[in-house]
């Protein structure tokens, strides 16, 4: 009860202070994959895909990655999720003013199995950047889960 509110509120608080430039839709998939882990932890279930996204998810097949390492690049993307079936997208998040990654990407498969495979085996795993442009390897524990559909924007 309360410790999942406060350990939100916190997530929250970090979220808004580290990281202003999100877009809606990107924070409310954060705050999604964090719940995942959030119900691990109450003893939930262990096998994080069971939850099966959202309801009448048009996207089953692609999922959401947060918590990716700056450095990392679209090719060790593609390596670390194709071994789950064929990509049809990868796409890492970037600054629009900078370019620099913000730490999360979508992944699309072609078959929707594929997504389940990827977050039995790879959420909560620690994935590591190879060292580039001055910085050294850089190694992150990061969260896979399903990807939201995107709301309709409404004026």
């Amino acid at each position: 009860g309360s410790l999942v509110l406060s350990s939100l509120i916190i997530f929250l608080a970090m979220l808004l202070l580290t990281i202003p430039a999100l877009e809606c839709h990107q924070i409310e998939q954060l705050i999604y994959v964090n719940s995942l882990s959030v119900n691990h932890l109450r003893g939930g279930t262990s096998n994080v895909s069971k939850r099966k996204g959202y309801p009448n998810n048009p996207t089953e097949n692609r999922l959401f990655i947060a918590h990716l390492p700056r450095t990392l690049d679209e090719d060790l993307l593609m390596k670390t999720f194709s071994k789950f079936g064929i990509i049809e997208e990868a796409r890492i998040m970037r600054d629009i003013e900078t370019g620099q990654s913000r730490g999360m990407a979508y992944v699309s498969f072609k078959e929707s199995h594929s997504v389940d495979d990827a977050i039995d085996e790879l959420h909560r795993s620690v994935i590591c950047a190879p060292p580039k442009n001055g910085f050294k390897e850089i190694c992150t524990k990061m969260s896979v889960g399903h990807a939201r559909p995107l709301k309709e924007q409404t004026w």
